[in-house]
């Protein structure tokens, strides 16, 4: 036990003697190292060693420090960097000199013995709750990875069958992503298939039974592979800002499919479904629930809609033309520049809705409950219109003429009932209607 102060003893004498004070501070904080660690026999190199590279943190630290770009108040950590990378260039040096100083192994000793003398030095720094976790995880998995999987691999990468097989399987990816793209025409056929069964399965029977999905799938249009050349979108829902926008978008789309001449009646579940500018043309959907629906610029001309729930609806700018809406629930729906001509609304529940710019040309309003609704710039005839007023349905599928000389397209209120205190207009002519037309084009952000 007795070695070590010997040999300190002599190491100070030989300094002393040469005049060599720097190897004297050196033996002289080994020697202090030593006693700290208990005086722990045949270890005076290992101290000796720490003791020599002490003198290297500050510098280290510093330069450091400098490459950083002199960061003020940061010191402190570049120290403590320094002394983590003192240490395990020590704990190099030794695991090394464990190992017998083998010679093959010099040459990648940074990468070996380096990384090694990390894990034992952040080993040692690990706290108390880690520790039992390192043994549990950390320790089996380091040996996986070094003493299995790494060599495993290295013999891998120097087997040719290894290397064919690998070649082969990025062939089958590229092979197999362009059977995808060319299948997609297929697959998309046979997903709107899938819909429509959905759709016919569930008819008569109320409840969803999955139908606002696979109307709302029917209804939108996917990406087309590979993702080139835009689409013009007429009516889209754009969920950034939640509003039915038209507008070219970027890559091939898929067609929209038709939902025109779509059954679903005997109070089928449609609550909150977006078909936001689906074509909806000659629909029968009497008695559905579609409270909340977001019908915005959907073509829902001649559809049965009699003792539909449509409360909260939203059909800002819907073509109604033509629709059967008798006793419809529309309580707080949004009607606002919608067109109505020759809709049926008798009877129809209109409290609080907002029937702002709304043609009613021709509408049926007989005994509707208006208490609450918003009518300002609605439009409407008296039995003086006289005019032939041609209008086009938004699929260009059908045209609806209205002659006011031959048939009827006066609209019809309850007796009670006074569109001018309403702040309704009135339509005596074409030329009455080209204004209000031209008026609310130059309104509307489309």
């Amino acid at each position: 036990m007795n070695w070590f102060r010997d040999r300190f003893n002599n190491f100070r004498l030989t300094g002393s003697q040469n005049n060599n004070s720097l190897e004297q501070e050196i033996e002289q904080r080994a020697y202090e190292l030593w006693e700290q660690a208990g005086r722990e026999e045949g270890s005076f190199d290992y101290y000796y060693q720490k003791a020599k590279l002490e003198r290297e943190i500050k510098p280290t630290a510093y330069l450091l420090w400098e490459q950083a770009g002199n960061p003020k108040g940061k010191f402190h950590k570049y120290l403590q960097q320094a002394e983590r990378e003192i240490e395990i260039r020590l704990m190099t040096y030794f695991l090394w000199k464990q190992d017998g100083q083998p010679e093959d192994k010099y040459d990648y000793y940074e990468d070996y013995y380096w990384e090694k003398a990390k894990q034992k030095v952040k080993f040692k720094r690990l706290s108390i709750v880690y520790k039992p976790f390192y043994f549990v995880v950390g320790k089996p998995y380091y040996f996986l990875e070094r003493k299995i999987l790494e060599p495993g691999l290295a013999w891998t990468d120097k087997q040719a069958f290894f290397d064919i097989i690998g070649r082969l399987g990025n062939l089958a990816i590229v092979i197999g992503v362009i059977s995808f793209i060319f299948t997609e025409d297929y697959r998309r056929n046979a997903e709107v298939f899938s819909a429509w069964q959905t759709i016919t399965s569930a008819e008569g029977q109320s409840g969803s039974g999955g139908r606002i999905e696979a109307l709302e799938f029917l209804n939108s249009r996917p990406l087309k592979l590979p993702l080139i050349g835009f689409t013009k979108e007429y009516w889209y829902w754009d969920k950034w800002s939640n509003q039915c926008k038209k507008t070219w978008r970027l890559g091939y789309r898929f067609p929209r499919q038709s939902l025109s001449g779509l059954s679903a009646p005997n109070k089928a579940y449609l609550t909150a479904i977006n078909l936001c500018g689906a074509n909806l043309s000659r629909a029968n959907l009497q008695d559905a629930f579609l409270w909340r629906a977001n019908l915005q610029n959907a073509n829902l001309w001649g559809a049965n809609l009699q003792d539909a729930g449509l409360s909260g609806a939203n059909l800002q700018d819907a073509g109604l033309s033509g629709a059967n809406l008798q006793d419809a629930d529309l309580i707080g729906a949004n009607l606002q520049d919608a067109g109505l001509s020759r809709a049926n609304l008798q009877d129809a529940d209109l409290i609080g809705a907002n029937l702002k710019n709304a043609d009613l040309i021709g509408a049926n309003l007989k005994n509707a409950d208006l208490i609450g609704a918003n009518l300002s710039g609605a439009i409407y005839a008296d039995s003086k219109s006289n005019f032939i007023l041609q209008i086009g349905l938004t699929d260009s599928m059908s045209t609806l003429i209205l002659k006011c000389s031959t048939d009827s397209c006066i609209t019809t209120f309850s007796d009670d009932f006074d569109p001018k205190k309403a702040g309704m207009i009135l339509i005596r002519n074409k030329e009455d209607y080209e204004k209000w037309k031209n008026f609310r084009q130059k309104k509307s952000p489309y």
